[in-house]
């Protein structure tokens, strides 16, 4: 029963700080499915003057923001160019990457919805214009 998985949820949630996704069932006793969301990551090496000719300023930011809105199951979407050393001594290991896409699903379904869906293939499509080599991409449970 849900009392019983408590605490140990809890405690699973407590050390990974994570957000845990229950589905509805498993409050009703019918079901003890814990469903683990899915960070999607891609990083990109691009050719930075082909990627000023094809893309406006914030455009992609604004576009992959109206994405995720869309499409039902993506929890956070964040994408960005290598722009920061965090602290005095840093070491840069990003080799030639230059711009990183992190976002959040609420399971591997919602992961291939998103990877299936017109509008973001159309965007993969000018990415590819841009790509000085193939992206890196990592999926993972959290």
């Amino acid at each position: 029963s849900f009392c019983t998985l408590l605490p140990s949820l809890l405690a699973y949630h407590t050390y990974n700080y994570n957000k845990l996704i229950v589905t509805p069932d498993f409050f009703d006793g019918s079901s003890t499915q814990v469903v683990m969301a899915i960070i999607h990551v891609v990083l990109f090496h691009f050719d930075l003057v082909k990627y000023a000719q094809e893309f406006e300023p914030d455009e992609v930011q604004k576009y992959l923001a109206d994405l995720a809105n869309a499409i039902p199951g993506v929890l956070e979407m964040h994408f960005n160019e290598k722009n920061i050393s965090p602290f005095e001594g840093y070491v840069d290991f990003s080799k030639n990457y230059t711009h990183l896409l992190v976002s959040k699903h609420v399971d591997g379904a919602a992961l291939k919805m998103y990877s299936e869906d017109p509008a973001h293939l159309q965007i993969v499509e000018r990415f590819k214009k841009c790509f000085v080599e193939p992206p890196l991409r990592m999926d993972m449970n959290i």
